[in-house]
């Protein structure tokens, strides 16, 4: 099976790649002009066929998707916190568009999209939240993801082009950067690792479901398979950890205690945010089986406090 990544050499990304390098799929990467001199990218260019290309300006996405099977789209030019509506529509939602309609004219079989089950739901009204929930988001990042969900909708009820979504958590795990503005977990870790203070907006009892990479690209591959009646897919842990949890997990695993500055509450954060996760369950044979405070231990495990870059190792 032929896969093509729009993403690949984000967090995300970079561990998809891995997992279908090792499961035997042929894999080609559309990744930015400079991305290729990644180190990455270089240990792997052999094996991957690469394109290169700046995903917002490029206008016709027909002759890189030709003869792939399956496209995943990682790309997002913006993160939770962010609030740039107008680049949102410039560099993600038009160029997206632009790429479905080179899937539906070269036939591809699928297009699996990771949109943000931590965001596009904004205030639920009960947890856990199902797929069914039509959520309002109260973020720019949430409603970018929200608005290309309904346009793949509308792309295979209108062309037939095959989709699925997953709608992921707070992911974590290796090849996370500490000091994006995107994930708590690494970014506490990265802090503590150059002994600065982490920074919490609010009291700390914000809740929020995380969940392992690891898990979540198995998921990832499973959808590849999966020709069932549903195409949306809640990918999280099932279970909520408040952000004082998650302080006092890291302060168990390094015997120490975090330094910590606070900050007045954001109207971007949510008091909770919980997935149900049993249609994955049900549909894809799929359980998260990393336990968060597992995960966290791997993440400290191979992580190399010397080199300022934080790759992993």
């Amino acid at each position: 099976m032929r896969v093509l990544i729009f993403g690949g050499t984000g967090f995300l990304g970079k561990n998809l790649v891995e997992y279908l390098m090792e499961k035997k799929y042929d894999i080609g990467m559309y990744i930015r002009p400079q991305a290729i001199h990644q180190n990455f990218i270089q240990e792997r260019k052999t094996s991957i066929e690469l394109y290169c290309g700046e995903f917002q300006s490029e206008g016709d996405f027909r002759s890189i998707v030709h003869g792939y099977d399956v496209v995943y789209h990682l790309i997002s030019s913006t993160v939770p916190g962010i609030v740039n509506p107008l680049q949102d529509i410039e560099t993600t939602i038009k160029p997206s568009l632009r790429l479905l309609e080179a899937c539906v004219k070269e036939s591809v079989k699928k297009i699996i999209f990771f949109s943000s089950g931590g965001t596009v739901y904004g205030v639920p009204k009960m947890v856990p939240i199902q797929e069914t929930y039509f959520g309002q988001p109260i973020s720019s990042y949430g409603i970018q993801k929200q608005t290309l969900e309904r346009y793949l909708q509308f792309y295979q009820y209108t062309y037939n082009l095959p989709i699925m979504i997953l709608r992921i958590a707070n992911p974590y795990g290796r090849y996370q950067r500490p000091f994006s503005q995107q994930g708590l977990i690494a970014n506490f870790l990265g802090r503590f690792l150059t002994g600065m203070p982490v920074e919490i907006w609010g009291d700390g009892g914000s809740i929020r479901d995380y969940i392992c990479v690891s898990d979540v690209i198995n998921a990832a591959e499973r959808v590849l398979h999966y020709d069932g009646p549903y195409n949306v897919f809640n990918i999280g842990s099932g279970k909520g950890e408040s952000i004082n949890d998650i302080v006092q997990i890291i302060n168990q695993l390094t015997s120490s205690e975090l330094m910590i500055k606070r900050y007045s509450g954001r109207k971007v954060d949510v008091p909770a945010n919980i997935l149900d996760v049993s249609r994955a369950r049900n549909e894809l044979g799929w359980i998260p089986t990393i336990p968060l405070t597992e995960g966290i231990r791997e993440m400290l495990s191979y992580w190399n406090p010397i080199e300022k870059n934080f790759e992993g190792r």
